[in-house]
């Protein structure tokens, strides 16, 4: 079984939702909030094994029940036995992946069910199977929905080492009846093991309980023993579970418990099945996670079209960068109105360079390695000067956009309804691709220096002198003293041998502070000074340091407008 379409409505953080899915492994992404485990949530309750779901007024939208939650998903490659007349032949619909649902399946179509789930103010949940010629549908049981094959792999990895209702071993087990009729009898045989060795205490306190009983009236048909609750230890096929010569695995470590329920799970999805996972990632070293995930797509890929579904939520990037761009959707929330994109392959480069930048709410896309190291010491600034919390409470991530792809890097991210910041030179705005023009079209925002000057220029230009001389202390420590005093004479076209090696020294030859402030900011773009993320963050705490006493100069004004698009 596939999933092809999810319609939700009001439910939970959903008011709206609709989304067509286009592969068998689909890993959701987006930042808190955004609805990606109540899509999980709402696909596992219409498609549930289980005769019943408990439901609350909180479960609808807003808490209005006045509204029912209705979930519709559209399933192919169904069962046969639920494709008769006698089951649901005659709500059979038509899927068409550049089309979407035909409610008569036309020619080339594949065969698709419509389950849906309903719940009104009564808190009473419904299944039918329905379509645009029936919007009543037909009932469809918990036995029936079994065979569609869903299983939810969430936090509680235990109960798939059990063989209890529902979970991947139960699935896996052809002749439980068997297996109940010998449980039953190991839970008559250890009734009789207690009985027999039940220490005196126990037996004690039981006849006083029995005296006590009598003298209110109650009239014990036989003795009152201790014994075994079949209730409290279960004797259902349950109680069976996997362990490790005496150990049951449930006490194995938690990362090893999800891997080996989802191994389990894994299983059935080779035979059909649709597996949701909530937080792939969770209890996993990335090296587990990769090896998992390159096992997902080896079971539900092109080279075997007849295995199930596997769709995911996850917060890591290693998840992001492991998996094809084209399986990989984000998810935005606004106003109860849910959007699910397919990332595509046009934006596999940036998934895989910068993947940290789909994970976040707002990025701010710094074009190179300088501007990178330089955003994340000013966070210093916007917190401890300007009171703002971090940026990763807004959920802002900061991206290095590799220099003449930041645009391009930027501008992907946009599409994807990102909110967008490029900081990039403004030495080389004409040579930006995309322009300018199409950069702001699309929504981003973007802040660049005044005049044509490059970040290394304008800092060089903007700072106070104390300041500006440990910028040059700086670069020594960098490229060496020799060098940088080579490079800065060079560029003022005066001799080594003439100075010292002190830009002070420099004004006492009657060079203006200006041209100083020139060549140096000169220098270090020419020589790269600082084309790192460590120097830019060292570059960075200097800048920091000196906003407060430079107010009206460019390079404060700028960093304040980060600021205010970041925090605002």
């Amino acid at each position: 079984m596939r999933i092809k379409h999810v319609a939700i409505a009001n439910f939970r953080g959903i008011r709206r939702m609709e989304w067509s899915i286009g592969s068998p492994i689909i890993c959701l992404i987006g930042p808190g909030n955004s609805t990606k485990t109540t899509i999980l949530d709402a696909i596992e309750y219409a498609l549930t094994p289980r005769w019943s779901v408990s439901f609350l007024d909180c479960d609808f939208y807003l808490g209005d029940t006045g509204n029912p939650v209705e979930v519709i998903v559209t399933v192919g490659q169904v069962a046969d036995v639920l494709l008769s007349e006698q089951k649901f032949g005659l709500y059979l619909r038509g899927w068409d992946p550049d089309e979407g649902i035909h409610d008569e399946a036309e020619e080339g179509d594949e065969l698709v069910l419509s389950v849906r789930l309903r719940v009104d103010d009564s808190l009473e949940p419904e299944w039918t199977v329905v379509n645009d010629r029936d919007t009543e549908g037909r009932r469809i049981s918990s036995k029936d929905r079994e065979l569609l094959g869903v299983a939810r792999l969430g936090p509680y990895a235990g109960r798939h080492l059990s063989w209890g209702r529902g979970s991947a071993l139960s699935r896996l087990t052809s002749q439980q009846n068997g297996a109940s009729c010998i449980i039953t009898e190991a839970h008559r045989r250890a009734q009789e093991a207690a009985r027999e060795g039940m220490i005196g205490e126990f037996k004690s306190v039981a006849k006083l309980a029995q005296t006590t009983a009598s003298e209110l009236g109650v009239r014990p048909r036989c003795d009152y023993v201790p014994g075994l609750d079949p209730r409290a230890i279960g004797i259902g096929v349950g109680a069976i579970s996997l362990h490790e010569e005496s150990v049951p695995l449930r006490q194995d470590g938690l990362g090893n418990r999800r891997l080996i329920g989802l191994g389990l799970q894994l299983l059935c999805v080779e035979d059909g099945s649709i597996l949701l996972i909530d937080e792939v990632e969770h209890a996993l070293e990335p090296h587990r996670i990769r090896h998992l995930l390159r096992r997902f797509q080896q079971l539900a890929g092109p080279d075997n079209p007849s295995a199930g579904q596997v769709l995911m939520t996850s917060h890591n990037p290693t998840v992001v960068v492991e998996l094809a761009s084209e399986k990989l959707c984000v998810v935005r929330s606004e106003n109860g109105t849910t959007h699910v994109r397919e990332i595509g392959r046009a934006l596999q480069s940036t998934a895989r360079s910068v993947p940290e930048s789909l994970l976040g709410r707002r990025v701010l896309v710094c074009e190179g390695k300088t501007e990178y190291g330089f955003c994340r010491a000013i966070e210093s600034y916007w917190v401890d000067d300007q009171g703002n919390p971090h940026m990763a409470y807004v959920g802002a991530v900061l991206v290095e956009g590799g220099g003449h792809e930041a645009p391009k890097r930027a501008m992907e991210l946009a599409t994807l309804n990102y909110e967008v910041c490029l900081l990039v030179d403004s030495d080389k705005l004409d040579e930006l691709n995309p322009s300018m023009k199409e950069l702001r079209t699309a929504g981003v925002r973007v802040v660049y220096w005044e005049g044509s000057a490059a970040i290394e220029e304008r800092i060089a230009l903007d700072l106070p002198w104390k300041a500006l001389k440990n910028m040059v202390a700086l670069a020594i420590g960098i490229g060496g003293e020799q060098s940088v005093f080579d490079t800065i004479c060079a560029a003022l076209k005066v001799k080594r041998a003439d100075i010292d090696s002190d830009i002070d020294a420099l004004l006492q030859r009657g060079i203006s502070e200006e041209g100083i402030r020139e060549a140096i900011g000169a220098s270090a773009k020419a020589k790269k000074w600082f084309k790192r993320i460590d120097h830019g963050e060292d570059l960075g705490r200097i800048v920091a340091a000196e906003l407060a006493n430079i107010p009206d100069k460019d390079l404060r004004l700028k960093v304040d407008q980060l600021g205010e698009w970041l925090y605002g």
